[in-house]
């Protein structure tokens, strides 16, 4: 969630950069000649209708203003916008923590690894192991700091699958129970054209 409105929050606010570059840019053509006719700041009224602005905005507060239904959807709408304001301002501070793996936690501290590390050496054992050509590592971290370990193994064609999985899951156990992850481990026939052991 806090990611969608980070996205979003980033979005928005390069959308409304732009906007307002074009409006200044707009804003410092029609100041160029300072006069009151043709490119000049009357002129850019003019073209914007704000004479005509100045009524709808009055006619609009005037409705808004009202008692009855039309009040209870102003308010509706009001309380839900200062919400979606609200939500994309922690979106846009939120510091965004990067999710750890974490091997041990005592008093003295915690020893963890970044997921793209610890990404990279699995995939390094797994592709070190006989019979594997090439790997493909998925590592998912929780909150709490404990991880889900996918690798799927590819075999040469005269390769058993049992015999690669039996390797793979040896070559990565010391991994597996520092980090106390939650593995799994598949085997793949590789590809023609494929590496070849």
């Amino acid at each position: 969630m806090a990611s969608l409105l980070r996205g979003l929050s980033r979005l928005l606010g390069f959308l409304l950069l732009v906007l307002l570059a074009v409006l200044g840019l707009a804003a410092a053509v029609f100041c160029i000649t300072g006069s009151t006719s043709g490119l000049s700041l009357p002129g850019l009224a003019k073209i914007a209708h704000l004479s005509g602005l100045k009524s709808e905005v009055a006619k609009l507060l005037t409705a808004v203003e009202s008692s009855g239904s039309v009040a209870l959807l102003s308010l509706l709408g009001g309380l839900l916008s200062m919400l979606l304001g609200l939500g994309l301002l922690r979106g846009a501070f939120a510091v965004a923590r990067e999710r750890l793996i974490i091997a041990e936690r005592d008093r003295e501290g915690t020893l963890a690894a970044r997921k793209r590390p610890l990404r990279q050496l699995v995939g390094w054992v797994t592709e070190s192991g006989r019979g594997v050509t090439r790997s493909k590592v998925k590592l998912r971290s929780s909150r709490r700091g404990s991880g889900k370990l996918t690798v799927t193994a590819y075999r040469p064609r005269n390769a058993e699958d049992a015999e690669v999985q039996r390797t793979v899951s040896e070559a990565l156990s010391p991994v597996v129970s520092d980090f106390k992850l939650r593995d799994r481990v598949r085997v793949i026939a590789g590809d023609k054209g494929g590496r070849v052991e």
